[in-house]
């Protein structure tokens, strides 16, 4: 049977095959070495024109983009098959 080396299986994150383990509680913004892996932290940073790190965006502004997003292709389709009907009706 395998050697247990003290972790609980909800501790060991992050494991690949021959790879060593990298516990949850080490800090998300370490910049502490282990066994030649580093760890990274997940969160992106965005900075201003300033050079400032600000907040990631929030749901509500991710939304309106989303819906902009959609508002723009839907006027887009709909310019562009007004566009070939009339040029299916200039071709009779």
């Amino acid at each position: 049977s395998p050697v247990s080396d003290g972790t609980s299986l909800g501790e060991r994150t992050g494991t690949r095959s021959g790879g060593p383990a990298v516990s949850e509680s080490a800090g998300v913004n370490s910049h502490h070495q282990t066994r030649g892996v580093e760890v990274m932290s997940s969160t992106a940073v965005t900075r201003n024109p300033g050079g400032r790190a600000s907040r990631p965006p929030r749901v509500r502004e991710q939304a309106r983009d989303a819906m902009a997003l959609m508002i723009f292709s839907a006027a887009t389709s709909v310019g562009l098959t007004a566009a070939l009907f009339f040029l299916m009706h200039l071709g009779r």
